[in-house]
C-alpha cells in the first residue's frame, strides 16, 4: 500500500475508491487494505472486507475495532461463483497466500449477496484472492453489469490468468477501459485496473 497499489492514477484517469464509494475488498488478510479504503470513502462510503481464514479474520477484527470511525463491515468468506456454507477455515498462522489444503472454505457469490440485499452497491471492487479472481468475477456478472463498479484485480497468481481475466471481462463488460500496474520488483503484485466509460 506504500506504492499506492490499488489507487491507480494516470494522466486524467483515478481508479481507487473515492468518497461515497461502496468498496469490496476481496481478500482482506489482516485488514490494512480495509482501514485505507475507508478512510478514502470517508463515512458515506462503506468497505465489505472479506476473508475466510479465521487467523486472519480475528486480526481483521481487531484492526477494525481500532477504528471506530470507519465503516467497514467484515464479510467472513471468501468470493466466488457460488455460496458454500461453513465456518472460517482455521490455518494456525498468518499467510496472505495461504491454500485451503482440501479444507472446506466459506465462499459467496457477490451476485448472491447483492440479491439478497446484503450489499446495496457497488462502486470499487478490489479482488486480490489467491487464484479464484475469475470465479469472483463470474459470481458478481449481475451486479457489475448494474452497477458499472471500477475494478483492480490481481492478475499474478496463475499465468493464464494474465489472458483469461481481461478476456473475460472484455467479453462480458463492453464498458471497460483496461490499465495495467506492476508494483515491486518481483513477479507478484501485477494488478489490472477497469474504468467504465
Amino acid at each position: 500500500l506504500y506504492r499506492q497499489q490499488y489507487f491507480f492514477s494516470r494522466d486524467m484517469v483515478k481508479i481507487m475508491p473515492e468518497p461515497g464509494d461502496y468498496v469490496i475488498d476481496g481478500g482482506a488478510f489482516l485488514g490494512d487494505t480495509a482501514v485505507t479504503f475507508a478512510n478514502s470513502v470517508s463515512p458515506n462510503g462503506k468497505v465489505y472486507s472479506f476473508d475466510p481464514v479465521r487467523d486472519h479474520l480475528d486480526i481483521l477484527k481487531h484492526n477494525v475495532d481500532q477504528n471506530p470511525n470507519l465503516n467497514i463491515q467484515i464479510m467472513p468468506y471468501g468470493l466466488s461463483n457460488a455460496d458454500v456454507d461453513c465456518p472460517p477455515i482455521k490455518i494456525d498462522r498468518y499467510h496472505g497466500g495461504f491454500t485451503a489444503c482440501n479444507k472446506k472454505v466459506p465462499v459467496r457469490a457477490i451476485d448472491s449477496l447483492v440479491s439478497k440485499n446484503e450489499i446495496e452497491r457497488l462502486d470499487y471492487i478490489k479482488l486480490d484472492i489467491e487464484g479464484s479472481e475469475l470465479d469472483a468475477i463470474k459470481g458478481a456478472i449481475k451486479s457489475i453489469g448494474k452497477f458499472k463498479p471500477k475494478l483492480a484485480i490481481s492478475l499474478y497468481h496463475k499465468p493464464q490468468d494474465f489472458f483469461e481475466i481481461p478476456s473475460f471481462i472484455s467479453k462480458n463488460f463492453p464498458f471497460y477501459k483496461f490499465y495495467l500496474r506492476h508494483y515491486p520488483c518481483h513477479k507478484e503484485e501485477t494488478v489490472l485496473y477497469c474504468d467504465p466509460f
